[in-house]
């Protein structure tokens, strides 16, 4: 009995260590969610209203940036403009934003840096998944 369940762990492990590499494409994708840097725009980014500068992040992320700005400067989000947005690896938890008196995870942290413009105030958010960001105030 104990010979037939290692045998099985055995065979569930080989077989998990070949399909694990395997997928579709070119097999030089890193297999996580985070935004990837890009030398093109996404799509839609170039031409629509309250964009601009090198925006290569989706409109899952910098969509909902674009209405946090745009309700805390008191605008419009078609007047709200991105000056620049891209993926980054960042050093630590801190998403090379760190606050006094915090404590970071001390590891890489793929994410992005979204630098909108409205009303003459300018806000840098960063973050580290779709929905998931914040202001920093001393960049």
């Amino acid at each position: 009995m104990l010979r037939t369940i290692l045998i099985i762990g055995a065979a569930s492990i080989v077989v998990a260590a070949c399909t694990a590499g395997s997928g579709t494409g070119s097999g030089s994708g890193t297999g996580s969610d985070a935004p990837q840097p890009s030398s093109a725009p996404s799509p839609g980014s170039s031409g629509d209203p309250g964009t601009g500068g090198d925006n290569s992040l989706p409109a899952s992320i910098t969509d909902p940036i674009v209405a946090d700005a745009a309700g805390r400067l008191g605008v419009d989000p078609s007047q709200v403009t991105i000056v620049s947005g891209h993926a980054e690896t960042f050093s630590d938890g801190s998403l090379g934003c760190p606050e006094p008196g915090m404590m970071y995870t001390q590891a890489l942290v793929d994410g992005y840096q979204v630098v909108v413009e409205a009303n003459g105030a300018r806000l840098d958010y960063r973050g580290s998944g779709p929905g998931q960001f914040r202001i920093c105030k001393n960049p």
